[in-house]
């Protein structure tokens, strides 16, 4: 498999890991994945104009060495740079292989804090197997709090009354929340897993 653009050497899948930049890297070292796609929907005069695309992988290895590969089409005015829509449908094709590739690796990194701390770490938050996630100093109980997700975070709240509810749905006050960019597969699948979490 090989990933080239314009903008960047070849990256190279091998064997059991890959070549980049004239360096070569193992699957075993990847330990963590931060992967962002966006549409962005552009307007003038509130007319919509455009719609650019864009993706963001960052590859986070054991050294904590980041390989950061990314592709925006909105750094051209009100248009569309077509040129970057394969470059970013092959980064979107190599983040999923990369994914899959590395998921129990990856996973070992939590399930190895859940054995030594009885609990694990991810954005800042603590989340504690079939009881509850401590953002900062504040808990949130799994079976007395409300969590939502949207796009690229899952925010938390304690359930409450119908103004709390409706205060929560127009976000017109900033939410404890956890972004869910980096290792997406992992942390969702430990929130379902550990925390009986999940959506549709």
């Amino acid at each position: 498999m090989l990933f080239e653009t314009d903008r960047y050497n070849a990256f190279q899948i091998t064997a059991d890991g890959f070549n980049y930049n004239g360096s070569s890297y193992l699957f075993d070292e990847i330990s963590h994945l931060f992967f962002s796609h966006v549409l962005t929907t552009q307007r003038l005069n509130f007319v919509k104009v455009g719609q650019p695309e864009s993706a963001y992988l960052h590859i986070i290895l054991s050294s904590h060495k980041k390989l950061k590969l990314s592709f925006d089409e909105s750094s051209f005015f009100m248009g569309l740079n077509f040129n970057k829509k394969k470059d970013i449908k092959n980064l979107v094709y190599l983040y999923a292989f990369l994914a899959k590739k590395t998921f129990a690796n990856r996973l070992e990194h939590y399930l190895r804090q859940i054995s030594e701390n009885g609990y694990f770490v991810y954005d800042d938050c603590r989340f504690y197997p079939n009881n509850k996630i401590v953002f900062r100093k504040k808990e949130f109980p799994v079976k007395s709090s409300s969590f939502m997700k949207r796009c690229g975070y899952v925010g938390m709240r304690p359930k409450s009354g119908i103004v709390d509810k409706i205060i929560w749905e127009m976000s017109i006050i900033n939410l404890p929340q956890f972004n869910t960019e980096t290792d997406h597969d992992i942390i969702f699948y430990l929130l379902e897993k550990y925390l009986g979490l999940k959506w549709s």
